[in-house]
């Protein structure tokens, strides 16, 4: 289905939805529109396809750690946050409007982003996502929406991450077109402004914190020389904080925040190829880590932080003698501690 027969598929819906009169029938039972019905499908393809009597409003999302109402001018950023914002749309033409709305983004949505008065370009793979979208049929999931006149509506969600680079430190001016036929015009919103701040630098780990490997079925037993475990692997990540200091431990993420070592009879085994993939993706991608921004270890305590599932690591173990260490990290782009104290164990036969 190429782009002008989607064009048409949606002007069949609209007059489906907006029938309001009674249709014609023959005498072998086919239902005809109306003139009516013709005529007020007309009226709505041309209000979409020239949609001044459309308008659009964008604001700002108040995120979890904010309390801001949503608006135009919203508070500063810190880098590397999610930035995202939603679009309203609300519409003065005498009768409902029935919109189609794609999930994919691409094809109806242009963003304009100003840096300090620049015009920023897309990323390549959201340039290349909108070029093909322009010329490609149109396909995937969506949903018709009935508006009705003098109302306004939340209607798409604009991520800006979805568009462009991260964000660097600056004053940023964003407006949004949008078209609502394949062929009709666009049109834009307002403009909204914010600042994007430089993030707060990581804290060095006092001395004092360490990290240490305990399986989940001996947590409260003493410590073993060699633990005898069976095929599947579970470890907690202890962090004793013997220091004077309270450490925030924002990274929650278990692939971010860790990097065990595990060696069999001697020989480093690697991981899996979709968690290189994973952690890969996570060092270049920091927004895609888990975090928890309430959460910090207290002076002189020990804390049982994650655990590890060795099998997601490292496939289903062998027989045989192993021998673990990790490193762990507590924020994003933060130092790593030392490598914990060696854990040994048997996967028994």
């Amino acid at each position: 289905m190429n782009v002008r027969i989607f064009g048409l598929c949606i002007s069949i819906l609209i007059w489906a939805i907006s029938v309001c009169a009674q249709r014609k029938i023959d005498e072998h039972g086919v239902q005809y529109p109306t003139e009516e019905e013709l005529a007020a499908n007309k009226r709505m393809t041309e209000v979409l396809r020239h949609p001044t009597l459309i308008t659009l409003r964008l604001v700002s999302i108040a995120h979890e750690i904010s309390k801001e109402q949503p608006t135009d001018t919203p508070a500063p950023h810190k880098q590397r946050d999610w930035i995202d914002f939603q679009l309203m749309i609300g519409h003065s033409f005498s009768e409902p409007l029935v919109i189609w709305q794609m999930l994919d983004p691409y094809y109806d949505l242009r963003p304009e982003l100003f840096k300090d008065g620049d015009l920023l370009p897309y990323s390549k793979q959201a340039q290349e996502n909108a070029d093909r979208k322009e010329k490609a049929a149109a396909e995937g999931s969506g949903a018709p929406s009935r508006l009705l006149p003098g109302r306004e509506y939340e209607w798409q969600r604009v991520n800006l991450e979805d568009w462009y680079e991260p964000l660097g430190p600056g004053h940023y001016q964003l407006t949004v077109r949008r078209r609502f036929v394949w062929d009709g015009e666009w049109i834009q919103s307002n403009p909204v402004t914010f600042d994007v701040e430089p993030g707060k630098p990581p804290k060095p780990i006092p001395d004092g914190v360490s990290v240490e490997l305990v399986p989940d079925a001996f947590q409260d037993k003493p410590k073993q020389k060699l633990y005898r475990l069976n095929g599947e692997v579970y470890i907690t990540v202890v962090v004793i904080n013997n220091s004077n200091r309270e450490v925030p431990a924002p990274a929650i993420d278990i692939y971010y925040g860790n990097r065990p070592q595990l060696f069999k009879d001697g020989v480093l085994l690697a991981y899996l190829d979709e968690i290189v993939k994973l952690l890969s993706f996570k060092e270049e991608n920091a927004r895609s880590v888990d975090v928890s921004l309430d959460l910090s270890l207290l002076p002189h305590t020990r804390t049982g932080l994650q655990g590890l599932d060795l099998t997601k690591w490292y496939g289903q173990l062998d027989p045989g003698h192993y021998r673990l260490i990790n490193r762990h990290r507590f924020e994003i782009d933060g130092p790593w501690t030392a490598d914990s104290a060696e854990l040994l164990f048997e996967i028994l036969r």
